[in-house]
């Protein structure tokens, strides 16, 4: 069934995984196996990128935060793959639980960026989501980054507290409510 819907929807998807430094890739090989195995499996375009190898991509990516360097090279990689539909960026210590389910089935075409929140606090999560190939979605992106400058000088939680601000500046500016939780988060130790 898995291999019909492949087939049917015929969307050509990478799987980003962006680690700092290529020795610290041994730390994650459990999960690392898992996601090799799933892309080639189903045909997925694998790219691992290690920093440390790549000083080209790092002037591109100045980030001081590697947590917010990351998603810059998620931009480069959707520029120089333009064949790329869809990326799904994963964190290197994330593995695939179940290789029954296709990144298709979390694709809605409606939409240029899909994130999931954790089940145990419904916190949007930074270390995976799923990025169409589109302006959109790298403005969005370079947003993210440029949040990095913006930072409370508090426990900020790099760029998953700051995904959440982004998301309320794009989808819901004029909320009152994020006057409160902002300065909570400026507050945070």
């Amino acid at each position: 069934m898995a291999h019909l819907l492949k087939l049917l929807l015929g969307l050509n998807i990478g799987v980003l995984v962006v680690i700092d430094q290529l020795q610290s890739l041994k730390n994650y090989d459990l999960a690392q196996d898992t996601v090799t195995c799933y892309c080639r499996k189903f045909k997925y375009k694998l790219i691992r990128i290690a920093m440390d190898r790549n000083p080209e991509l790092r002037k591109k990516c100045p980030q001081k935060d590697f947590m917010f360097q990351r998603h810059c090279v998620t931009i480069n990689v959707l520029r120089d793959n333009p064949e790329l539909e869809y990326i799904l960026f994963l964190d290197a210590d994330m593995g695939i639980i179940n290789p029954n389910h296709l990144i298709e089935e979390y694709i809605n075409p409606k939409f240029d960026i899909l994130f999931y929140e954790r089940i145990f606090n419904f916190e949007v999560m930074a270390g995976s989501y799923i990025v169409k190939n589109t302006p959109y979605s790298i403005t969005f992106l370079k947003d993210w980054i440029e949040y990095e400058n913006k930072l409370p000088d508090s426990f900020h939680g790099t760029d998953n507290a700051a995904i959440h601000q982004i998301l309320v500046d794009w989808y819901n500016p004029n909320d009152k409510r994020d006057l409160k939780c902002r300065l909570i988060w400026e507050e945070s130790k």
